[in-house]
């Protein structure tokens, strides 16, 4: 009983080591996904900059078609030619695709940000469960020293008892006139004995129920 006590003292103290490396590598997973997050966000603040510079652009072409269109009014004698070509330049079409693209780059941003958010709870709930069997570990293991201690206590206890308890029956017998009393002592001893293997088979259940 006392070598097993110790083979499962050893097994969780390893177990323990390995639930410590386990978190400690989650911790520098959630570090990177965290620091990757955080680029991520910069990486959306810079596309929400980049959508308000192209809406301030379109509405310098808005500006610059109505310009046109009162030079129009005004001045009959701008060239056709030159006149198409703004107007191409400035187009529903062109504004269009440009708006589609930074719509694109947005989603996708949005959902690599949303990809590692989820990551990233994932692997904090990792880790709390990883620090719920931790210290359940260190519970068991002070569980199981515990008990390996107070078997050491009775061991060295009842060493130290059965010492006496000799010198005790070896003194009585040396006293003992006839074989009779002789008999009686070791009769008790006998008896006494048995009264405590009952009490050790008790405490033997009582700690396996």
């Amino acid at each position: 009983r006392f070598e097993k006590l110790q083979e499962t003292v050893q097994q969780l103290k390893s177990e323990i080591v390995q639930l410590k490396k386990d978190k400690l590598n989650q911790n520098d997973q959630s570090q990177e996904m965290k620091e990757h997050a955080n680029q991520l966000d910069v990486e959306n603040n810079e596309l929400i900059l980049r959508m308000k510079q192209m809406k301030d652009l379109f509405e310098r072409h808005d500006q610059t078609i109505k310009y046109i269109q009162d030079k129009i009014n005004k001045d009959k004698k701008i060239e056709l030619e030159d006149l198409r070509a703004i107007l191409k330049d400035n187009s529903l079409a062109n504004n269009q695709n440009l708006l589609s693209t930074i719509d694109s780059d947005a989603k996708k941003s949005n959902q690599r940000i949303h990809d590692l958010h989820n990551d990233i709870n994932m692997k904090t709930r990792r880790l709390k469960e990883l620090d719920l069997l931790l210290n359940q570990e260190k519970e068991r293991c002070k569980e199981v020293e515990t008990k390996l201690k107070i078997v050491l206590e009775l061991r060295e206890r009842d060493t130290h008892l059965h010492i006496r308890q000799f010198g005790q029956i070896d003194g009585e017998l040396r006293k003992a006139r006839t074989d009779t009393e002789r008999i009686h002592i070791l009769q008790q001893q006998l008896e006494l004995r048995q009264q405590q293997l009952d009490d050790v088979q008790k405490t033997l259940s009582t700690e396996q129920m």
